[in-house]
């Protein structure tokens, strides 16, 4: 009897002290997400800068160079439960790692770090195909539906294109506006059609997921559009310049529909459960959001633009949403880690 009863004490106060720690951890990792900035507004384009620049990479381990110095992205070390556990060459991880090697390549121009912007360019040179997409082609689940690979995407035709205008900017090699010429064209796609361009009531969509009914990813269009201003400032593509601006002029209409009031939405998918935590953009993307409102407007002046960047800013900083979010984050990436673990 004894020994039942110090055995009962020793499991208890190891449930007890487990409790404790694990609270001990959502606290420090809170405050350290909550210190952490994915990316860092521009405040002036200079050397053809890119809008934001990106700092912290969260899913860094995932992301690996391969012998020619190309980036891949191992999925069994993504802290997402949407994609399988695989190896994918994804044009979207692509384009963005060759845009982060060119502002690399500006700040201490090393010769290595140029070569491998350029490998990375020449990798999307050599992938586009004859509708001028790049095509992701791993499955991923999204809400109640499922993109079959391979598929577009705006982020990717968005990353893309940035980054070869930037390998021309570089080298001069038409190769370069030739390709993106061929990106800014798969613009005029529409979903049903097979592209990424949707319509609705607010007007043309650049959508990052195209999925059977558009949930209108707000990240993934802006840098569409950092993309496509890209192809008109660098590649000179008048096309380009005119889907920019139909861009922005739907994005003004319906940006005020990702503004909670206290948060912004990740999209405007009108299904809020658990799944896509109700819609709120993770600490992650909120971050993004206030950077790609400052770089919308230095490209555009347009002072809505800049309005919207101190409100996110704002919240991002002040929102009681942060005492509920940065712990829901950890709890959700730590759960992530234990069903790959276990699976």
């Amino acid at each position: 009897m004894k020994f039942y009863f110090l055995k009962k004490n020793l499991i208890s106060t190891v449930i007890r002290w487990t409790v404790y720690l694990y609270i001990m951890r959502l606290l420090i990792s809170s405050i350290y997400f909550y210190n952490i900035t994915p990316t860092i507004p521009i405040l002036e384009l200079t050397n053809n800068a890119y809008y934001l620049e990106f700092d912290y990479l969260k899913e860094k381990r995932a992301i690996l160079l391969d012998s020619n110095n190309v980036s891949y992205v191992d999925y069994s070390k993504i802290k997402s439960l949407g994609v399988d556990n695989l190896i994918s060459y994804n044009p979207i991880t692509i384009g963005m790692m060759g845009i982060r090697y060119y502002h690399d390549y500006m700040e201490d121009s090393t010769l290595s770090k140029k070569n491998t912007l350029l490998n990375h360019s020449d990798w999307l040179v050599n992938n586009i195909d004859s509708s001028g997409f790049w095509k992701i082609n791993h499955s991923k689940k999204i809400d109640n539906f499922s993109l079959v690979g391979p598929w577009p995407s705006s982020l990717a035709q968005g990353f893309g294109i940035s980054c070869l205008t930037r390998a021309y900017v570089l080298t001069q090699d038409s190769v370069y506006l030739k390709t993106v010429d061929m990106a800014v064209s798969a613009f005029l796609i529409k979903t049903e059609n097979g592209g990424f361009s949707s319509e609705n009531e607010f007007g043309v969509f650049y959508e990052e997921y195209p999925v059977e009914v558009p949930d209108h990813v707000l990240n993934g269009y802006v840098y569409s559009l950092f993309g496509l201003y890209d192809a008109y400032k660098i590649g000179g593509n008048d096309q380009a310049k005119e889907l920019f601006d139909v861009g922005i002029k739907s994005l003004k209409t319906i940006l005020p529909k990702y503004d909670s009031g206290n948060w912004t939405k990740y999209s405007l998918n009108e299904t809020s459960t658990l799944k896509n935590h109700w819609n709120y953009a993770s600490p992650f993307y909120q971050k993004i959001h206030l950077s790609q409102m400052q770089g919308l407007y230095l490209i555009t002046q347009d002072d809505m633009f800049l309005k919207y960047n101190i409100k996110f800013e704002n919240q991002s900083s002040y929102s009681w949403v942060n005492l509920i979010i940065y712990p829901s984050y950890v709890v959700y990436t730590d759960f992530v880690l234990l069903f790959k673990f276990f699976r």
